[in-house]
């Protein structure tokens, strides 16, 4: 028997089932029709953001090795395959951009490049993601895409959320909050408009608990300190592993490990946008995220206008002058609550 017939016929092992490549699903050793909620971790949508990558793979090994099995479906996921092949952000296109509304039906570029192979590999997220989610529609679905920051942060955990039209009902907010507390987030920052992120489109088309988790710099293979992550990954042991959750309601298995940890929120004030050649950012490389911006600050430059800071709180998050024309280079963000202003351009 050769390889490829041994590795279709040989299952993974403890329920689990390959989907794809690089997309796993684990399910309980009891059939749950409808359970109270279902898992959806992702990582290496960027493929140089190795300590999720790192993360999940020792995640998924523990579990492998579980004897109680899974304690609702989950769906574990690694994105962009061929850019974490050689720790690169994307080779083609960036495919956290990919998820955007009508995604789905957009037809992909032709041929083999780099750009078409990351648009299809969107198409075949989206598909396992709906297809996992279809046996489950009376379940809430949580969507955690784990990432890694370019550039170091004055915050080092974050978790970035959709807009809160794309929230589901408040009884799952208590939920999303105990879920990002004892995962050790420090702060979130909350969307004010529909983007076109993997976690944006399961909140959007699914009303999902999702949330891009933010867990420190860029680092390659190897090099990573995941004892950094070990909120995280008992939070995910207890939502996914019945051996951690002991027949206890998701809340009641997490709820111990938020109690010491709060969070500072932050809305999007303003969005960086890159919509020429001449575009400039008044930054220099080593500015971290979260740097505070005093008002009046000429931030960047760009299509012959400039943008000037005019919120007293203001931050800078993810700045990157590198990026495609037409794709986010930005964010500025400010203090939930606090007053704010449309953001001016002369």
């Amino acid at each position: 028997m050769g390889q490829f017939l041994r590795a279709a016929l040989t299952p993974f092992a403890n329920d689990f089932r390959w989907v794809g490549h690089g997309i796993l699903e684990w399910m309980p050793s009891e059939p749950q029709t409808s359970p109270n909620e279902i898992f959806v971790i992702s990582a290496g949508i960027h493929g140089n953001e190795t300590a999720p990558v790192e993360l999940l793979d020792q995640l998924v090994e523990e579990f492998r090795q579980s004897p109680a099995g899974a304690a609702a479906p989950c769906l574990f996921l690694l994105g962009n395959i061929e850019a974490m092949q050689v720790q690169q952000r994307f080779l083609g296109t960036n495919l956290n951009r990919l998820f955007g509304p009508g995604s789905e039906a957009e037809a992909v570029v032709g041929g083999n490049t780099a750009e078409a192979l990351e648009q299809q590999r969107a198409r075949i997220l989206q598909l396992a993601v709906r297809c996992f989610q279809s046996r489950f529609s009376s379940s809430t679905m949580v969507h955690l895409d784990l990432h890694t920051a370019i550039r170091r942060s004055e915050i080092s955990k974050f978790a970035i959320l959709p807009p809160v039209d794309q929230t589901p009902a408040s009884s799952t907010t208590k939920l999303l909050n105990l879920l990002l507390q004892a995962a050790g987030m420090q702060a979130c920052v909350r969307h004010q408009e529909s983007g076109t992120t993997f976690s944006g489109w399961t909140a959007r088309e699914f009303g999902a608990i999702s949330a891009t988790l933010e867990l420190g710099q860029v680092k390659a293979f190897g090099a990573n300190d995941l004892t950094l992550l070990d909120e995280l990954k008992q939070t995910l042991r207890a939502c996914c592993s019945a051996e951690a959750r002991q027949n206890r309601t998701v809340p009641q298995a997490i709820e111990h490990f938020a109690k010491s940890h709060d969070m500072t929120r932050f809305v999007v004030h303003h969005e960086i946008v890159r919509t020429s050649e001449g575009f400039e950012l008044h930054l220099s490389d080593d500015v971290a995220n979260f740097h505070a911006l005093p008002p009046g600050f000429r931030l960047y430059s760009d299509a012959g206008a400039s943008y000037a800071i005019d919120h007293a709180e203001a931050r800078i998050l993810f700045p990157n002058p590198k990026v495609e024309i037409g794709h986010r280079a930005g964010l500025v963000v400010v203090p939930a609550g606090s007053a704010t202003q449309q953001a001016q351009a002369d």
